[in-house]
């Protein structure tokens, strides 16, 4: 209630609903309907990523499971970008893993850029990248892929990754991938079966 005459939060919650009520992807969550007291979106039920690897700690020490989920992470998130939305708060909370078939349901745009939207953007600093934390700095999709790495870095397949890691959080954005599909196509050339296998499983 205390945020409901705020401007910028009130401005948020519509961009978050404009932004997403035209999209449709199977791991981002649906936005039906905007409402007086707030935006109305399939029921997702399931964890966020951080409660899911809490309850589940094996999961992820599975290759094939962590390469699962960061495909399917990194095909929202693509898509996003392909739609000139930049998410710019991708966290463990921000990510709901679905009890049936643990699928990655994404969540929250109230924090995203885009062309129509730019001053209501915001971040968690635990995932920002250097350029959010230096708000004179442009953000792009680069800004999303370094909080992927910072994501990595907290599950238990981290080392699964460290190469993928280690270019995601890069400080220059210029040393980063350039998309999440860039990252997609190098997973590919380390394991070239896993794009194959997991498509038929997404």
């Amino acid at each position: 209630p205390q945020l409901r005459a705020s401007p910028r939060y009130v401005a948020a919650l519509q961009k978050e609903f404009e932004t997403g009520y035209p999209l449709e992807h199977p791991h981002l969550v649906r936005y039906a309907a905007k409402t007086e007291d707030g935006i109305l979106m399939d029921y997702v039920d399931g964890e966020t990523l951080d409660q899911f690897a809490n309850s589940h700690p094996d999961y992820f020490r599975n290759h094939k499971n962590a390469n699962r989920f960061l495909r399917q992470l990194l095909d929202v998130v693509g898509y996003l970008h392909q739609h000139q939305i930049v998410h710019l708060d991708l966290k463990p909370q921000n990510i709901l893993i679905t009890r049936i078939g643990h699928d990655v349901k994404l969540i929250d745009l109230g924090y995203c850029y885009t062309d129509t939207y730019n001053d209501t953007t915001g971040r968690t600093d635990k995932y920002a990248a250097p350029e959010q934390l230096n708000e004179s700095a442009k953000v792009d999709g680069r800004t999303d892929i370094y909080a992927i790495g910072r994501i990595l870095q907290t599950l238990p397949c981290a080392h699964y990754y460290n190469k993928v890691i280690q270019r995601c959080t890069a400080k220059e954005m210029k040393s980063r991938y350039a998309s999440a599909d860039e990252i997609l196509q190098s997973m590919h050339s380390r394991w070239p079966w896993w794009t194959a296998a997991l498509a038929k499983k997404s």
